[in-house]
């Protein structure tokens, strides 16, 4: 009991003050820490999505190419534009609905 007597209460005030004050900024750096982990992470995500929709971007960009090409090479092969003539051979071609039209002439209009 003596030491508790001997004991100044504004010490006990003073030293508990410090205590909390460093469980307080470390709280503070371990949040502050949290946050920048947070951030980091998440900016890790959106660089990681906006990469893979830059590469979905580059598929559908090549897709419709390779469309594009396909269609115009399909396009050049029915048709046979070197006749002079009114009559044009049409290659066989197979339609959307999966019928097949077969070989056949037929006048070019004017």
């Amino acid at each position: 009991m003596e030491k508790l007597a001997e004991i100044d209460p504004e010490i006990v005030k003073n030293q508990l003050g410090e205590i909390l004050q460093k469980i307080f900024q470390k709280d503070k750096e371990a949040y502050l820490k949290l946050q920048y982990l947070r951030e980091e992470r998440l900016q890790k995500e959106r660089a990681e999505r906006l990469r893979i929709e830059g590469l979905r971007e580059e598929r559908l960009q090549q897709k419709s190419i390779g469309n594009y090409q396909a269609n115009n090479q399909q396009s050049q092969s029915v048709w046979n534009w070197g006749n002079n003539d009114q009559e044009i051979n049409v290659k066989g071609y197979k339609r959307k609905d999966g019928t097949y039209v077969k070989h056949h002439k037929r006048h070019r209009s004017q």
